[in-house]
């Protein structure tokens, strides 16, 4: 699962538009997967991340199984 930011000097996560900031991240990395129509390298490229990192937000998703990649 991914981590949740917390605010400095504080223990409350980080919330956007009232939700977690993680799943935010995971739902931005899922969408633009899906406009890359699945292509994991190429999402990747466009939101300057790591694939590893796009592969643990679709993993968390639920949208490919732990023993997938």
């Amino acid at each position: 699962a991914m981590a949740t930011s917390t605010a400095p000097g504080h223990g409350a996560p980080v919330r956007v538009g009232g939700r977690p900031l993680s799943d935010v991240r995971r739902d931005i990395i899922c969408y633009e997967v899906r406009r890359q129509r699945g292509n994991v390298t190429q999402a990747a490229r466009v939101l300057g991340v790591a694939r590893s990192t796009v592969y643990q937000a679709l993993r968390a998703a639920s949208i490919i199984d732990r023993a997938a990649v």
